[in-house]
């Protein structure tokens, strides 16, 4: 079987039936093999010639069985060349020489192959057992061509039974082992499928807020920065066993994907006041604080449509609290201390320290010791005191995990 065939094998129905229907024909012609030898050895000729027809005949299936959709007459024909031996057999030999074990393997067949006619496959296979039990209960009624000795019969049987128990065997576990991959199979496509998905989403959502941002400063590096600085303070928290209940590696990436969101709201602050050099008006900061509000309520407009109610929460939670405050000083809400989503608190130091670098339209850049020293002056008051201490404790690692040049 050829390699590039073997996804098909696990997702296509057709497939599968091909592949047993030619499975079941080359055992068959093995089977047929075995036999032929066995009665050429005891001079049964009748069963030699009949063995020895059935050969060319399942090597023929081994051919036409990939190239037909409908199994349906070659089951038939193979059930009429296995009651055609059974009759044989107790003609010849005065019983059913054990062939009802070899039609069990045909009885499985109709099983991979009529899919949505199960009900019609069962019934056929019950009809067959029920002519054999036929056969083997009239099988002493029957004159016998050939006396046998008891020996060579127990042989006969013996082999049947061998070779029953080995197609059986060995179907099932190869059929336990496709279904076991096709599930493998269907859960690799689904992933990927879900991460290509989850890729144009972060796309979008990267380009819109790439977008926003640059109404706002220089270039749309903004958003980049942010996503590897809060990966990089939640990842050494988690480290560190601080937060323990929240802070996972899942936790981390959905907060890595939705760091981009946290100014998604400033798409409806007028240029004249997003972009104003000079200090803003008490009525103008009303506005730009307003942001955070309508950030919440695109997030849940663009985000929604992911069904990852964690994924959203954390975006909404960055959208409208990346504001607050430690000492409750903050906006939209005026929460306080641990009332702030973890998410929010850690984008807060992140955000602040990547705008206290940058310069933008208002301001000079500040140096990297100036930056610092705002953070640790302002632990307790604006930031979480937790995570503004470890920010300080683990910034030589942050500096170069994160790209950024000293100054």
């Amino acid at each position: 079987m050829k390699t590039k065939e073997l996804p098909r094998l696990f997702t296509d129905s057709n497939k599968r039936a091909s592949f047993f229907a030619q499975y079941f024909a080359i055992f068959a012609v093995i089977y047929h093999v075995v036999f032929i030898i066995l009665f050429y050895v005891f001079k049964v000729w009748p069963m030699v010639f009949m063995n020895f027809y059935s050969v060319p005949f399942f090597t023929l299936l081994t051919f036409i069985s990939p190239k037909r959709k409908s199994y349906i007459g070659i089951y038939l024909f193979s059930c009429l060349e296995v009651y055609t031996h059974q009759t044989l057999g107790v003609y010849c030999l005065g019983i059913a020489s054990g062939y009802h074990f070899f039609f069990i393997p045909f009885a499985l067949l109709p099983l991979f192959t009529f899919k949505n006619k199960i009900s019609f496959a069962m019934i056929f296979t019950i009809l067959g057992g029920i002519v054999f039990m036929i056969i083997e209960g009239m099988s002493s009624m029957f004159p016998t061509v050939y006396e046998i000795p008891k020996n060579v019969l127990t042989v006969i049987r013996f082999t049947n039974i061998l070779l029953a128990i080995a197609v059986i065997l060995s179907s099932t576990l190869i059929y336990a082992f496709i279904v076991n991959n096709s599930e493998k199979v269907l859960e690799n496509k689904v992933e990927k499928k879900s991460q290509e998905v989850i890729e144009i989403h972060k796309h979008t959502v990267d380009s819109l807020a790439n977008l926003v941002e640059s109404r706002d400063s220089d270039t749309g590096e903004h958003i980049q920065r942010i996503s590897k600085y809060v990966e990089y303070i939640a990842t050494s928290a988690m480290k560190k066993g601080l937060y323990k209940e929240t802070l996972t590696e899942s936790f981390i990436s959905l907060l890595n994907r939705a760091a981009p969101l946290h100014d998604i709201g400033k798409i409806v602050i007028a240029d004249e006041i997003l972009k104003k050099p000079a200090r803003l008006t008490i009525d103008e900061f009303e506005i730009i604080k307003t942001h955070t509000v309508e950030g919440k309520k695109i997030v849940r407009d663009i985000v929604g449509i992911s069904n990852d109610e964690d994924y959203i929460k954390i975006a909404e939670e960055i959208a409208l609290s990346h504001h607050e405050r430690w000492d409750g000083k903050g906006y939209p809400q005026g929460l306080k201390a641990e009332e702030i989503p973890l998410s929010a608190r850690i984008l807060a130091i992140a955000d602040v320290f990547d705008a206290l670098i940058s310069e933008r339209c208002y301001k000079p850049a500040y140096t990297i010791d100036e930056a610092y020293k705002i953070i640790k002056e302002e632990a307790g008051s604006h930031f979480d005191p937790i995570l503004a201490e470890l920010f300080i404790e683990v910034r030589e690692e942050f500096l170069r995990g994160c790209g950024i040049q000293k100054n």
